[in-house]
């Protein structure tokens, strides 16, 4: 179902909903196990609850406030913020606080930057969001606590629909360029920004979603564990699922990280179509799904299954295609794909034939060409771009437009590419950069791929690549072959990053982390300092000056579950590290503070 676009739309779109699919459900929310009961909320209850909701806001807070929303794992996120956008407002999805450090003050900082009047949550989480309020100094901002399972939404409307209405709330309903989100980036590589996310933008990705990823995406049930207030998540799988009539099954995602069987349990029972989630959650179900937990699963229903957010990686989806191939799942039904929150979502991707990879030659790759061979590194494609987008690679000096099979900069155009930051007006550095011969403008993603034969492979970022002795590296491919190499790290994520030598970005040396589950004794694990150490010089020609050995959960990574490398960097420097095996040069103790720097020139520390 296309749309043109505007919030009048989407309450047309949720009217239909009601009139032809009333009892069925909108939002199904699985236990975390599966003997937990199941939450629904069909498609009746939701229009009515969008609509009371938008009423409520509408009386409390002035049209085009900033509002977080905050809500726990439940049925109500989605028609809170549906009934914000038709309210006027704009939505700042967040999770519930937590007592991380980080994730505590990056919802602070979020809060400041946009400017936020209110933050809008669930009663059962009140005072804990109450709580983080006065714990970030930030008095100011309301705490309004908001259910719509406190109305009783069993009946249809007996008021005029939104959509039929006019007054003081109708007159931006027909505005295609409304922000209604506030989308903030993951903040791997700098301070999260809010992009401006317009209802236009939200229509135009889920209707590449519906028209590219395969030919029955826009009819199939959507789900999976993805957060809400994480842009996979929310325009990924929550909103096209509900908007295109099939509806959206959510699982929490700590039921997911404890038992990975629960995702596919849901998949097989709900008879979901189309899921998404980052390259490792493949590959943690593959590593430890057992066989008999299959017997139940029938995942012949999933025809879409895409793999995105992080580096995508061949081996991984191979791996999840053999541990479920008794599932009916098909390995074709794989949707490797690239998006941001700039271009609202996704930019590349397709399923229906098997992923795309090519060995390309390692001394070519590192000139800035991705060259095939018949035998060399392996790199997964991320599928073709989605028309009507526009995408150029461009040299990362000169801007110019580089040929096909070149390496440079992604830079996009189309109709999913945001206005830009909220309090930042579009610059050359992003949402206004041109060519030297006047192409433009265009978004700069900071992200470097290549395009070959039709199809995008991405190879890292821009402020991530490390230059060693005039060579270029990126750090996700250096982590990939640790693991390849070394099974006692699979399950767990790594950081590898440079300690500078100066302001320049030139790297003196290379630092590799990455955590273990293990319970090997201190001999095993000096052993493995020593081989992952030799795994990178081997295969990368580089001297790994330090290597850590983390406790899971150790390595820092943002919401979205990107790698947060530079603030790997600054822990080691900090000496906030706490490895459970480590081995340095001095050249990295040096740099090192506090205790671990004292705890290693006694031998405390390998």
């Amino acid at each position: 179902m296309t749309s043109s676009g505007t919030l009048r739309a989407l309450a047309e779109r949720l009217a239909h909903h009601r009139q032809v699919r009333g009892d069925e459900p909108a939002v199904i929310v699985a236990g975390a196990t599966a003997t937990d009961p199941t939450a629904t909320m069909t498609y009746r209850e939701l229009d009515r609850a969008v609509h009371e909701i938008a009423d409520a806001l509408g009386q409390r807070y002035p049209v085009g406030s900033r509002l977080l929303l905050s809500y726990p794992h439940s049925v109500e996120f989605p028609a809170v913020f549906l009934g914000a956008c038709l309210a006027g407002m704009v939505t700042v999805p967040v999770p519930v606080p937590g007592r991380s450090r980080y994730a505590s003050h990056r919802m602070a900082v979020i809060a400041q930057d946009a400017e936020a009047v209110a933050i809008i949550t669930a009663d059962m989480v009140r005072a804990e969001v109450t709580e983080w309020a006065v714990r970030e100094n930030l008095q100011s901002l309301a705490v309004d606590g908001l259910s719509p399972l406190d109305h009783p939404v069993r009946d249809a409307p007996t008021r005029p629909h939104l959509s039929e209405v006019g007054g003081p709330r109708s007159d931006f309903l027909d505005e295609p360029s409304r922000t209604v989100l506030l989308q903030y980036t993951s903040g791997s590589t700098s301070a999260p920004k809010g992009v401006m996310v317009s209802i236009a933008n939200l229509f135009a990705n889920i209707d590449l979603q519906n028209t590219h990823l395969h030919p029955q995406a826009g009819t199939v049930r959507r789900g999976g564990w993805i957060p809400h207030h994480h842009d996979m998540g929310l325009i990924g799988l929550v909103l096209p699922g509900i908007l295109n009539g099939a509806g959206y099954v959510a699982l929490e995602a700590t039921a997911f990280l404890k038992r990975p069987i629960r995702w596919l349990q849901i998949m097989s029972e709900f008879r979901v179509g189309l899921t998404a989630a980052p390259d490792f959650a493949y590959r943690l179900c593959a590593d430890r799904v057992r066989d008999d937990q299959l017997d139940s699963i029938d995942l012949s229903c999933l025809l879409v299954a895409v793999n995105g957010s992080e580096p995508v990686q061949s081996s991984t989806m191979r791996a999840f295609a053999q541990r479920c191939q008794t599932t009916g799942f098909l390995e074709s039904s794989f949707a490797p794909a690239y998006g941001l929150a700039e271009s609202t979502l996704i930019v590349s991707g397709r399923s229906g034939s098997a992923p795309m990879s090519v060995d390309i030659d390692a001394d070519a790759r590192e000139a800035g060409r991705l060259e095939p061979v018949a035998s060399g590194t392996r790199v997964a494609a991320s599928g073709p771009l989605l028309r009507p987008q526009d995408l150029a690679i461009v040299d990362t000096q000169t801007h110019a437009v580089s040929p096909d099979g070149s390496i440079g900069e992604i830079w996009l155009r189309g109709p999913s590419v945001a206005a830009g930051y909220w309090g930042h007006p579009p610059s050359p550095a992003d949402f206004a950069a041109y060519t030297p011969d006047g192409e433009g403008p265009f978004l700069r993603t900071g992200d470097l791929g290549a395009v070959l034969d039709g199809h995008l492979y991405v190879v890292g970022r821009r402020k991530e690549t490390i230059v060693l002795r005039g060579r270029v590296l990126h750090p996700h491919d250096i982590e990939h072959e640790m693991r390849r190499h070394h099974p006692e790290l699979a399950g767990g994520v790594g950081a590898v990053f440079p300690l500078l030598s100066d302001g320049a970005g030139t790297a003196e040396v290379v630092v590799a982390t990455h955590e273990i589950r293990s319970d090997l004794s201190d001999n095993a694990l000096d052993e493995l300092t020593q081989a992952i150490r030799a795994t990178v010089t081997r295969e990368f020609g580089v001297h790994a000056a330090g290597v850590y050995l983390l406790a899971p959960g150790t390595v820092l990574r943002t919401t979205s579950g990107k790698i947060r490398r530079a603030d790997m960097r600054t822990e080691l420097l900090a000496g906030r590290l706490r490895p459970v095996a480590a081995r340095f040069d001095s050249t990295v103790a040096q740099r090192i503070s506090g205790d671990l720097r004292h705890a290693a020139t006694a031998g405390g520390v390998r």
